[in-house]
């Protein structure tokens, strides 16, 4: 095994800091997919990016801006990524501190990253600061959160690349008093 140089990706030399950084690497190895969120240092602004990479991470296409937040009112969650060939889904959550609400955003690519035609898609909004997670696998696309307004977990599916998802489904029924950490995995029938 060899490993090639490190190379900066991000955008840390203007003064930002990066932080939450995943990569996800096509099913046949042959792009990799890198997400993070940055901040300035006093906080009062905050943005996801993604870069790309068509050759297994020798070089990468310019950084796409996937949400910008200017405003210490509102902030960006961690990024969550899925790859699933030429479909790249992207989730965050922006959390209002003023209403304390969190929103769950989701940006899909159907050019394996390369580009975001559309605009990022709202999925949910839930009273307090949410934790969630993303999977994917051939159409079919699921979501994953928490939402300590209802105190319980909750979970999003779509069977058609992400277009249209089912109602929200409560799968924890609140016995316990915070639910944290969630993760799930799309698998064969």
């Amino acid at each position: 095994l060899v490993w090639s140089p490190s190379a900066a990706v991000s955008a840390a030399s203007q003064g930002l800091s990066g932080d939450a950084p995943v990569v996800a690497v096509s099913p046949d190895g042959g792009h990799l997919v890198l997400v993070w969120r940055e901040a300035d240092p006093a906080g009062q602004s905050s943005r996801i990016l993604l870069r790309r990479s068509s050759d297994r991470g020798n070089t990468f296409a310019p950084p796409i801006l996937l949400a910008e937040v200017a405003t210490a009112e509102t902030a960006l969650g961690p990024p969550h990524i899925a790859d699933v060939g030429q479909d790249v889904y992207v989730l965050w959550a922006t959390t209002t501190l003023s209403t304390d609400t969190s929103a769950l955003w989701l940006a899909h690519s159907d050019t394996a990253g390369e580009t975001f035609p559309n605009s990022a898609q709202h999925l949910h909004t839930v009273q307090g600061e949410t934790q969630y997670h993303l999977t994917a696998k051939a159409n079919q696309v699921a979501v994953v959160w928490t939402d300590p307004g209802q105190g319980g977990l909750f979970v999003r599916q779509s069977n058609d690349r992400g277009q249209t998802f089912e109602a929200p489904e409560r799968v924890e029924d609140g016995i316990f008093p915070v639910a944290s950490a969630p993760a799930l995995q799309v698998t064969e029938a």
